[in-house]
């Protein structure tokens, strides 16, 4: 009789441990609580797919994806089941832990990293960045569903892109520290009402009541600040002009903005240039010009520029 080897799973740090099939289940278990799930069926699927070595972060993945398959008009509450199991990653990547890190070594360490701005801590004092994190409501996190969590995980959320892609921030502190940007010279104006608009604002983010464009919801907190989510260019029938278009469209969108351009005034093929020494290309090699500068740079380290 051949005997089985035991399953060994690899560790986010390296190391190698036996597969807790135990721990798995008690993490399911949590993540399930108050739904309509079935805990067992989606181990099952997940089993199937899991070989010796995996990595712990695979395993997760596995169940993230077993739970996202399930989800159904039938069974809604698996929606909410695959982001509880996403948002239990996301939080490994960026506190090590389950457990949220404290409010103000998250923005220290963020700060240490060159990653958000040193303003944050220089107009806030720590008593106020700690009584800010006393209004995190890590609850929302734990009820948003798969496809939300996918949206802010994949396109909003920074990333450090030289390790893996691993997730750097997370929802709840991102909804907060924007609005901590924004309003931050709000107490030089003498009305004293900064910090009430800080939560607010947050209020109004984690549950979805306004929406941000890009430049600022990925980038406010950071070194590169940018506010403008379009830039319109109007494009004039000079080479100065397209040369100068081309250069604004590469500069705005390494800024995260999307391009919006108006070539009303570029002269149609064969048109004569130059007192009629000189035949016109048309508008389609301006335009392909326009689309692979557009490229050069991307929005976000997550898509290249967006034009019309």
């Amino acid at each position: 009789m051949v005997e089985q080897k035991e399953n060994l799973v690899r560790k986010r740090d390296g190391a190698l441990e036996p597969l807790d099939y135990d721990k798995i289940h008690k993490m399911l278990e949590w993540c399930s609580n108050g739904l309509n799930v079935s805990v067992s069926e989606t181990a099952i699927s997940a089993n199937i797919k899991i070989v010796n070595k995996i990595s712990s972060r695979d395993i997760q993945q596995t169940l993230i994806k077993s739970a996202a398959e399930k989800i159904s008009p039938e069974m809604p509450d698996y929606d909410i089941f695959a982001g509880r199991l996403l948002m239990i990653d996301m939080r490994k990547q960026v506190y090590q832990d389950i457990k949220p890190t404290p409010f103000l070594e998250y923005i220290k360490n963020h700060v240490d990293r060159k990653l958000y701005s040193s303003d944050i801590l220089k107009k806030y004092t720590e008593e106020e960045i700690t009584e800010l994190g006393t209004f995190l409501d890590y609850d929302n996190d734990m009820n948003r569903g798969y496809a939300s969590v996918v949206q802010l995980e994949s396109k909003y959320l920074i990333k450090d892109v030289k390790d893996k892609d691993i997730l750097l921030e997370m929802p709840q502190e991102t909804f907060m520290i924007i609005p901590m940007v924004i309003f931050a010279d709000e107490n030089a104006n003498g009305n004293g009402n900064r910090m009430n608009l800080v939560i607010d604002f947050y209020s109004a983010l984690k549950n979805d009541e306004i929406s941000l464009p890009t430049p600022i919801i990925s980038g406010v907190r950071t070194q590169l600040k940018m506010f403008s989510s379009c830039c319109k260019i109007k494009m004039g029938d000079t080479a100065e002009s397209i040369l100068a278009t081309e250069y604004a469209t590469s500069l705005m969108t390494s800024q995260r903005a999307g391009i919006g351009i108006d070539m009303g005034l570029v002269r149609g093929v064969l048109a004569p240039v130059k007192q009629g020494t000189v035949k016109h290309t048309g508008a389609l090699p301006i335009l392909k010009a326009i689309e692979s500068v557009s490229k050069q740079f991307t929005q976000n380290s997550l898509r290249t520029g967006a034009t019309v």
